[in-house]
């Protein structure tokens, strides 16, 4: 059975970790045709660098749920630096893959770390539960198999979304005040800009102005 893993060009991401590679290569060793194709998905908010630490932590462990279950985890998709939120400003090239993976119908199942890496947004774990169900494909998250034609997994995970959602929604109401409070307080917010420098007070450590370097 094959097994593939898949990367967005956009985001240049680095290659798979030396322990990751080495648990896909010995179920990939020990699968056969019984055993159920998934869809591994793994993502980071916040990762500049590209580094994949977090997303491959995430994907190492959802590896390991899938061996008792017999799962082969046939596609290993990666979205480093986005946001799944609907205050997202950057395309998912990676999840949007899964999306028209699952609507192919070759896979049965799809994994993540834990709901809010698929979506912190109510409506695409919507449009993420009809694919599955028009798919018959089931959901491995927390360790546990979910099934969206089931009431009560669904339920469970729509409950589950809705509480990622709502912490996206207060991160971003904790990130708009602070803005608002700096800038009535004439602070700087965000990223120090290329060619300047911070002066703070010596005694106070407080922020005095920004100057070129």
């Amino acid at each position: 059975m094959s097994m593939n893993t898949t990367t967005d060009s956009m985001l240049e991401a680095p290659e798979l970790s030396t322990s990751l590679e080495a648990s896909i290569a010995r179920l990939r060793e020990v699968a056969d045709d019984d055993w159920t194709p998934a869809i591994v998905y793994g993502r980071a908010s916040q990762d500049r660098k590209k580094l994949m630490r977090s997303i491959n932590d995430q994907l190492l462990d959802c590896v390991s749920w899938c061996e008792p279950l017999r799962w082969n985890p046939d596609m290993i998709v990666r979205d480093s630096d986005r946001s799944a939120s609907q205050w997202r400003k950057k395309i998912r090239e990676g999840f949007d893959e899964v999306m028209a993976l699952i609507e192919e119908g070759k896979h049965g199942g799809f994994v993540t770390w834990e709901p809010s890496r698929a979506a912190r947004d109510l409506e695409v774990y919507v449009q993420l539960r009809k694919a599955c169900r028009r798919a018959n494909v089931l959901y491995l998250t927390h360790g546990r198999v979910y099934g969206f034609t089931r009431s009560d997994d669904s339920f469970a995970m729509g409950w589950e979304f809705l509480r990622a959602e709502a912490d996206a929604d207060t991160m971003r109401e904790r990130q708009l005040r602070t803005v608002k409070l700096n800038a009535e307080r004439g602070r700087p917010h965000g990223r120090l800009p290329y060619g300047y420098r911070r002066i703070y007070d010596q005694l106070t450590g407080v922020l005095l102005r920004q100057e070129p370097d």
